[in-house]
């Protein structure tokens, strides 16, 4: 798995989607960390983004 950041976790989530991407693990703001999302490339490979400030 590879963790990337990101400034605008919603985006990239939506944008992940709209290339054949599948979100499996979406979060909102969590009280004492921060947002992430976990999701599938089309070819399969795992990613976690994490927001960055």
């Amino acid at each position: 798995m590879l963790t990337l950041g990101v400034e605008d976790i919603y985006a990239a989530c939506s944008k992940n989607n709209a290339l054949g991407g599948k979100v499996i693990g979406e979060s909102g703001p969590v009280i004492g960390a921060t947002s992430y999302c976990f999701y599938y490339r089309p070819d399969g490979y795992q990613i976690e983004l994490i927001k960055t400030e």
